[in-house]
C-alpha cells in the first residue's frame, strides 16, 4: 500500500514540476557576431528594432527557428536562408549561389506576427555570402532589404519594412 502511495505522490510531483522545468530563453540584447563556422545564428534590424532567430515554437516544415537549405530546383540551384522568433519570420531564397558571392534574393518573405503582413518581392535587396561551403556545410553572409509590405500579392499603403544589418551563421541541412 505504500510504495503505491509513493508512486502516486511521485508521478503527481513530477508532472507539476516537468512544466515548471521549461525555461523561456532570454530575450537577446545586440545581434549575433558575424562568424563563418556553422554557429546557426541569424539576426538583424526590422525598422531599427532587433531580431534575432531563436526558439518560438513557430516552425514550418518540421523544421527549426534557424535554417538553410541548399538543392536543385526546377530552374537551378537554390539557397533558402530562413529565421524566426516570437515577433515573426524572414526567409530568404536565393538563386544560383554558387556562381557570384553578392546576391540579390529571387523571394523574400518577411511575417511579422502583430499585424500578420506578408512580403514577396522578387529581386529586392541583396545579400553577401561571405562562406559558402558544402563541404563543411556551412553558409554564412550579410543582408539588407527596403521594401514596402505586401499583403495578398497587394501593396499595402506605403509601409515600408527597411531590414538592415542582417547576418547570418549557418549549418546546411
Amino acid at each position: 500500500m505504500k510504495v503505491k502511495n509513493l508512486l502516486k505522490i511521485t508521478a503527481l510531483a513530477l508532472f507539476i514540476a516537468l512544466p515548471l522545468s521549461c525555461v523561456e530563453p532570454e530575450e537577446p540584447i545586440e545581434l549575433p557576431p558575424e562568424t563563418q563556422k556553422g554557429a546557426n545564428t541569424f539576426g538583424c534590424l526590422v525598422n531599427g528594432e532587433l531580431f534575432v532567430a531563436q526558439p518560438s515554437g513557430l516552425s514550418f516544415n518540421s523544421r527549426t527557428y534557424v535554417y538553410a537549405d541548399y538543392g536543385v530546383v526546377l530552374d537551378g540551384p537554390s539557397l533558402t536562408i530562413f529565421g524566426s522568433n516570437k515577433k515573426g519570420l524572414i526567409n530568404i531564397i536565393l538563386h544560383d549561389p554558387e556562381t557570384n558571392m553578392l546576391l540579390i534574393p529571387r523571394r523574400l518573405t518577411y511575417r511579422n506576427n502583430n499585424d500578420r503582413f506578408y512580403v514577396f518581392r522578387p529581386n529586392t535587396g541583396e545579400v553577401f555570402l561571405t562562406k559558402f561551403d558544402l563541404e563543411n556545410r556551412i553558409v554564412s553572409g550579410t543582408f539588407e532589404f527596403e521594401i514596402p509590405l505586401l499583403k495578398d500579392d497587394e501593396t499595402v499603403e506605403e509601409i515600408t519594412v527597411k531590414i538592415t544589418e542582417g547576418r547570418f551563421d549557418i549549418k546546411l541541412e
